[in-house]
């Protein structure tokens, strides 16, 4: 199995889809999140193209490549496609048109296993569309994330928030005990006995 940047297309247009997914939906996806689904595609991406490559030992690793890419269309393509017809995958209209594009794609391929030049050319064309494709949604991304940043930071919500809360001139000063006193011999004396249960008869006059 012999790497080669014209065999990485299948890994760069399903880089392409994700990032599109992101860059068509800005606030979807935080930026931290898109590595990890990234390389969970990329993941799914290489086991295909290891199955094809095991299948296809004896040709060149362009042949499983294009192979690989045809399964990432069509696993990227399906969804667009249920979604364009009533019905989904009830509708004859999307089962037609499924299949006539696997025998399409399988027919391409076909062909261009019998050409290896043109299948050469074809692998390298599709790997600088899918580098060229990659670096335009990247920056799409970084670009809605800068703009992002600067609205908020301009706002009147976050001026507030960053003005300082105003406090007291000075340290407000203890707070002192204040006691009421209130000399009602007989009346303190009646509230004492009905109310607590203290006679206070021996303290009176």
């Amino acid at each position: 199995m012999s790497p080669s940047p014209s065999t990485l297309h299948p890994f760069l247009f399903a880089a392409v889809y994700v990032l599109y997914l992101a860059a068509e939906n800005p606030g979807g996806y935080a930026v931290g999140d898109l590595p990890l689904v990234a390389a969970a595609v990329l993941a799914g991406v290489g086991l295909v193209y290891l199955l094809a490559w095991l299948a296809l030992r004896r040709h060149d690793g362009l042949l499983p490549a294009l192979l690989t890419l045809l399964a990432v269309l069509f696993c990227f393509g399906l969804p667009q496609l249920t979604q364009a017809f009533p019905g989904g995958l009830r509708n004859p209209w999307t089962i037609a048109i499924a299949i006539a594009a696997l025998a399409a794609g399988g027919l391409a391929v076909r062909w261009l296993a019998r050409r290896p030049g043109s299948l050469r050319s074809v692998s390298t064309l599709l790997t600088l569309t899918g580098t060229l494709l990659v670096l335009r949604f990247a920056v799409d991304i970084f670009a809605d994330q800068r703009l992002s940043r600067r609205i908020v930071a301009r706002s009147d919500l976050a001026r507030e928030l960053a003005r300082p809360i105003p406090g007291p001139a000075s340290a407000p000063a203890p707070r002192r005990d204040v006691y009421l006193l209130v000399l009602d011999e007989y009346a303190n004396a009646e509230v004492l006995r009905e109310r607590f249960g203290f006679d206070n008869g021996a303290f009176e006059d």
